[in-house]
């Protein structure tokens, strides 16, 4: 009995050896449990065990890695940051800049879990790095800094007139999502300095813009709309108005 004891030990610890070796040559990628050396063997589930419970593995979304090579939110922000920047470089000049929508970066991104992910951009857009579009249910994004501009003059625009125009539509229709057209006009806003103002909401997470129903926009709105690459938005919500 005690030979035997003594095999299984060894095999154990064979097995923890190769598991570590392994997931160091995967470094970021990390491994699924059924791509571990040995996982048939049936020592593997105890060799797994006492790694992961001294720590020396991490288990994330159902992937194994060696706690320096883990991912981590600030990983993937970063990892998203310097993709920004490289397709910033990519199309800075162009006329018409084509957001991107979160499927092409599921599809970038797909050794990261998409909680990570999706928290990750969320942060990012809170942040100011990024701003975020909706339309219908897929989320777009693009660079802030491909929208930058000047910051609106001195005068007369006063943010307080948006949004107390806002409650008046939203208390009028019922609905939390109101046309830019109808927004501005009744705020009595120069169109740019709106436009600049909802932007700049927008990139603080404190609106939120949407294209609505295409087939219930009238020409006034169409006038209206806010493009960002080739989408354009015709309807906006803002957060944080009692």
């Amino acid at each position: 009995m005690a030979k035997a004891t003594k095999r299984q030990t060894l095999s154990v610890e064979v097995i923890k050896e190769k598991i570590l070796n392994f997931l160091s040559k995967c470094q970021e990628k990390g491994a699924p449990k059924s791509k571990l050396p040995l996982a048939k063997n049936p020592s593997f589930e105890k060799a797994l065990e006492e790694l992961v419970s001294k720590d020396s593995i991490l288990s994330i979304y159902r992937r194994y890695y060696l706690k320096d090579f883990a991912p981590t939110l600030e990983k993937t922000k970063e990892k998203l940051l310097s993709f920004f920047e490289r397709w910033v470089k990519k199309n800075r000049g162009r006329k018409v800049y084509q957001p991107i929508s979160e499927l092409i970066l599921k599809k970038k991104f797909n050794l990261v879990a998409k909680t990570s992910l999706f928290t990750s951009l969320d942060e990012l857009a809170e942040e100011g790095h990024l701003i975020r579009l909706k339309v219908k249910k897929v989320s777009y994004y693009l660079p802030l800094s491909l929208l930058a501009q000047e910051e609106p003059k001195e005068g007369s625009f006063d943010p307080q007139k948006i949004r107390e125009a806002y409650k008046e539509l939203v208390g009028n229709g019922g609905f939390l999502d109101v046309s830019l057209s109808k927004l501005r006009r009744r705020a009595g806003i120069n169109r740019k300095e709106f436009q600049d103002w909802i932007l700049e909401q927008s990139r603080q997470g404190k609106a939120h813009l949407s294209a609505g129903d295409y087939t219930l926009i009238s020409k006034e709105e169409e006038k209206e709309a806010i493009l960002l690459g080739s989408k354009k938005f015709y309807m906006v919500r803002l957060r944080d108005v009692p």
